[in-house]
């Protein structure tokens, strides 16, 4: 059989000819590839046994370097001295070489007359330029044969490539072997290893069926190496076949070894005598005739099957149980195994055709007999083991033994083994036993296991739970939670823990206070409060300095806003904290300043120099014995009194600091002028007057200058010859030296006589009439009309106004007329009443009465009143009439509605009267009815095939009493008037297109 070798690394040199200007030396990766191809073999006789190492040369080791063909070319310049190739190997030690093969797909360059050996032993074709530069590409190949001897591994094995003593040149072909273009082989073998002897591992002369047994396998080697790995393959009839490699490597040259065959057993599971073990060396060597080894075994019947079966809740994880799959147990815990009877036996015949020993054993040795109980079987009840194992057993091995013997002595007994080993438990631990309500609580988990990894799973106990290794948690509510904690190692084994965690109420932490200004203490008032225990106090009041108390009060040092922090703290440790801004608030400085000497009737400034930390400000003065109030910063004031006045400035900040300043400033007698005059909407003259207060005994000088006519009066009387703009300026001195002037203008003009009517009724949407009847002396008024609704309009003399409201409205319009320059105003109203014009569409519906054309008219809009037009020359004013036509033919009906306002509409409509009750009509349109009279079934035929939407019957008075809704076009309707009184009805069918058709029937039952 060949072999499969891996080699490692080997050189390849190519030294070229002299006009190459490089040597390279490059390693490459090797494989060995098992066998060659048959012809190739053939040609050479190789052993068909021996094994090849295959050296790959690619194409990158071929230097194109010129000679004297010219480039695309190199020359192999090889020697006694330069071999072609160089490579490594690693074949194994005792290898035999057998030959080497060097195939080459190249071009061979060669002098004339000279032919290389090629791979068939076809000669090439002849060289006949004496330049070397015709020769086509072939593969070549040339063998070695060393001498069989033990071939020892060699750093460095050389080839030489050469035809005769001729060496050659050669350029790469275009075709490859397999990817490369050059390939080295070595043909090998190793020692020869014959197989002795095999037999299974037991005392007897026979094997059990269906039991275990270990193979031994006596093996000698022959020479002329060292061996080493070799494959083995083991088979038996009933048996699974045992495959193993076997070092061999301590077999020496002519010594017999027996090796044991452990890793899988032999186990028989057909009876028989006679039945072949054989064991074949499948490993090739010098000599593979020796490499099978036969003996031959009876296989006995064996009490066989007895099981080891885990009890219900068994608190593990069993598995196959054998030595590679065992189950899985751990300790304090309490295990119990059943063993059942083998084969073919009972537990009643337990003691008489069978028994059996338990044997525990824990790292191969016994189990202490204090660790487990063993109860034989009784009664027909199976035997079984209860067992419990302590931390110290852990990841032991626990063999559970149970050999069974057949009394009749055949030597076929069994053992049951099962196999368990010890896995660790974790053990959960945490810290994290308290918290506060406000806080979450992150869990330190302190849980280990002596090998492998844990999975958690958390309950809070509060309904929450959580996976994580070291979750952190917010309980919703004080209280005591059982929080527990559950491990469980990457077998499945676990624990819990479960402790009691506090959560303690946490402080609710508030405060009032009351901003001060200046220098005036802040009272702090404590609001915090705890659902249990007691708080102890820390204020922080950003200035740096604190308090312990609980209510403090606080005056701050310079003013400004201040974060003021007041922490909380419970006998549990629960904090909790809140900060809020108190302002300690700058108090004004108030000063202004008023002049030295002041008249009455002076404009005296008074100038507010009033100044403030930070903050904004405003005034509010009040001045002179009047005491008239001002929020003027710097505001200007006319003194008309003398003598001694106060005047007080108050200053309230945007903080709501409040100071203020009165200072006394003494007014000298002086004209405090307000020009006054009668009407001058008028013809007649008009008086001026000044309005001072002069002292008794106090010289006054008047100059009055009116319309540039000067008067010298205290109050002049003048009369303007016509309207327009008057100039009026007055001065006036008093004696001791104080003295003012005021000038005005007087617009005289003529007083209208503002009139207007307007309609009693007027309708939303329609223009309303108004009359101006407004006069004047002289001129043309200017007027300004209010509408009452929203509209102004200025300057026109009716104006053109529509209202829109949507319900009856009353709105009340003003009138204001001044002259034709805007003086003198008169002014009057007049309330309108605007309704809202109705709605008059109407309907016509058909109506039965004796006779027929009967028809009741319904309008749209109802709460008016109404007159109807019937088109034949009648009339009605009732509001929704019932009408009897007396002919047939086309009338014009019409409608006129009036609201309570007065407001009116019309409307008209074109009406066709016929006799309904007609036959005719009924049969015209395809339907019949029958029979009639009826005694109260009666059918509706639709000849037409007419789809009908409703069929009614009315009454004599046109009340309808039956009606069927049908949505049909079938050719006949069955209509059920049974329960109707003897008498005459109408039919009236409807259509799909709303026609209305109509025939009279009798019941007579």
């Amino acid at each position: 059989m060949n072999k499969h070798y891996k080699t490692n690394k080997f050189s390849f040199i190519s030294v070229f000819a002299s006009n190459c200007k490089s040597i390279v030396l490059r390693k490459f990766r090797s494989e060995i590839y098992g066998g060659l191809s048959l012809a190739l073999l053939s040609i050479f006789g190789f052993n068909s046994k021996a094994q090849v190492a295959t050296y790959n040369i690619p194409l990158a080791q071929i230097i194109d370097c010129p000679n004297n063909c010219g480039t695309g070319s190199v020359y192999n310049n090889c020697g006694a001295t330069n071999p072609g190739f160089f490579w490594n190997d690693t074949l194994p030690n005792g290898a035999i070489v057998d030959s080497i093969v060097v195939r080459l797909n190249i071009g061979v360059e060669c002098g004339p007359g000279t032919r290389p050996t090629l791979l068939n032993n076809r000669p090439a074709t002849a060289v006949t330029s004496p330049n070397w530069c015709n020769c086509t590409p072939q593969e070549y190949l040339q063998t070695s044969r060393p001498s069989p001897v033990d071939y020892i591994q060699r750093a460095r094995n050389e080839f030489r490539l050469t035809s005769g003593n001729t060496c050659l040149g050669f350029s790469p072909n275009s075709s490859t072997l397999g990817g490369n273009y050059a390939r080295v082989l070595v043909y090998f073998k190793t020692a020869d290893i014959e197989a002795i002897d095999v037999k299974p591992v037991t005392n007897f002369s026979s094997m059990c069926k269906l039991s275990a047994y270990e193979v031994d396998l006596t093996l000698r080697n022959n020479g002329p190496g060292p061996g080493g790995v070799i494959d083995v393959e083991v088979t038996f009839p009933g048996a699974e076949k045992l495959v193993e490699k076997v070092n061999v490597s301590d077999l020496g040259v002519g010594q017999t070894k027996t090796y044991r065959l452990s890793k899988e057993y032999l186990i028989p599971s057909q009876l028989g005598s006679g039945l072949e073990l054989k064991a074949d060396v499948k490993s090739s060597d010098l000599d593979n005739s020796n490499n099978v080894v036969s003996k031959f075994w009876d296989v006995l019947s064996t009490p066989y099957g007895s099981e080891f079966v885990p009890s219900t809740g068994f608190p593990g994880f069993p598995r196959d149980g054998n030595r590679f799959n065992q189950d899985y147990i751990t300790y304090n815990k309490t295990y119990r195994y059943n063993i059942t009877p083998p084969a073919l036996y009972t537990n009643n015949n337990f003691g008489s055709a069978w028994t059996a020993d338990f044997t525990p054993l824990i790292n191969g040795s016994p189990l202490p007999a204090s660790k487990y109980t063993y109860t034989a079987p009784q009664g027909g009840n199976n035997a079984f083991v209860v067992f419990n194992l302590e931390e110290s057993d852990l990841n032991s091995e626990v063999q559970l033994r149970f050999a069974v013997t057949d009394i009749s002595g055949n030597g076929c007994d069994s053992t049951t083994v099962r196999y368990a080993v010890v896995m660790p438990t974790p053990k959960p631990l945490y810290d994290g036993v308290s918290v506060c309500e406000v806080d979450e609580l992150q869990f330190v988990n302190k849980s280990s296991v002596a090998s492998g990894l844990n999975s958690y799973r958390w309950d809070f106990g509060d309904g929450n739970g959580s996976t994580l290794f070291e979750p952190k948690h917010k309980f919703s509510a004080v209280g005591s939670y059982p929080v527990k904690l559950v491990a469980t190692s990457n077998i499945g084994f676990a624990d819990s823990i479960t402790v009691n965690v506090e959560v303690n109420p946490s402080p609710v932490v508030d405060f009032t206070y009351t901003n001060q200004c200046g220098n005036n203490a802040i009272p702090f008032v404590n609001a915090s409060t705890i659902s249990n225990g007691t708080l102890n106090y820390l204020w922080e009041f950003g200035d740096g300095t604190e308090s312990l108390l609980e209510n403090p009060n606080k005056i701050y040092n310079v003013a400004g806003p201040y974060d003021v922090v007041l922490t909380a703290e419970s006998d549990k440790g629960c904090i909790n904290s809140t900060t809020k801004s108190a302002y300690s608030y700058p108090a004004p400085n108030v000063n202004f300043d008023v002049p030295s000497s002041v008249c009455a009737g002076d404009n005296v400034k008074l100038n507010n120099t009033t100044s403030i930390a930070f903050s904004n400000w405003g005034s509010e003065w009040s001045i002179g014995n009047s005491m008239r109030r001002t929020f003027v910063k710097d505001p200007t004031y006319i003194f008309r009194e003398f003598g001694e006045q106060p005047v007080k400035l108050k200053i309230t900040t945007q903080f709501g600091c409040v100071d203020s300043l009165t200072k006394m400033i003494s007014i000298s007698p002086g004209p405090a002028i307000d020009i006054t005059h009668s009407d001058v909407c008028s013809s007649g003259p008009v008086v001026f007057n000044s309005n001072i207060t002069v002292p008794q005994g106090m010289a006054v000088d008047y100059i009055w200058n009116i319309a540039g006519i000067l008067y010298a009066t205290s109050n002049p009387v003048v009369s303007f010859g016509a309207s327009g703009t008057k100039n009026v300026n007055v001065e006036i001195a008093y004696a001791n030296g104080c003295k003012n002037s005021a000038s005005t203008q007087v617009l005289t003009g003529y007083r209208p006589n503002a009139s207007f009517d307007v309609p009693e009724v007027v309708c939303s949407g329609e223009p309303m009439l108004i009359s101006n009847n407004t006069t004047i002396e002289f001129g043309n008024p200017s007027n300004t009309w209010i509408m009452g609704d929203g509209a102004i309009y200025t300057g026109v003399f009716v104006p053109n106004h529509v209202y829109s409201n949507t319900t009856p409205e009353k709105y009340t319009i003003t009138l204001i007329s001044t002259s034709a320059s805007g003086q003198c105003p008169d002014t009057v109203s007049h309330e309108v009443n605007v309704g809202i014009i109705p709605t008059c569409d109407f309907d016509i519906v058909e109506t039965y009465l004796p006779g027929h054309r009967g028809y009741t008219f319904v309008p749209t809009q109802s709460g008016a009143n109404y007159t109807w037009f019937y088109g034949d020359g009648r009339t009605s004013t009732n509001p929704s009439p019932v009408y009897q036509f007396e002919r047939d033919g086309e009338f014009k009906v019409r409608l006129v509605v009036t609201t309570d306002e007065g407001c009116q509409c019309e409307s008209s409509k074109l009406h066709s009267v016929y006799n309904l009750s007609t036959d005719l009509i009924l049969a015209q349109n395809g339907f019949s009815i029958y029979p009639n009279p009826s005694n109260g079934i009666v059918k509706v035929g639709n000849a037409g095939n007419i789809n009908v939407s409703s069929i009614k019957v009315v009454n004599v008075i046109g009340e309808t009493i039956f009606s069927q809704l049908e949505n049909s076009s079938k050719n006949e309707f069955v209509l059920d008037l049974s329960e109707l009184a003897n008498g005459v009805y109408l039919v009236k069918i409807t259509t799909d297109d709303n026609r209305v058709l109509t025939q009279k029937i009798i019941i007579s039952k």
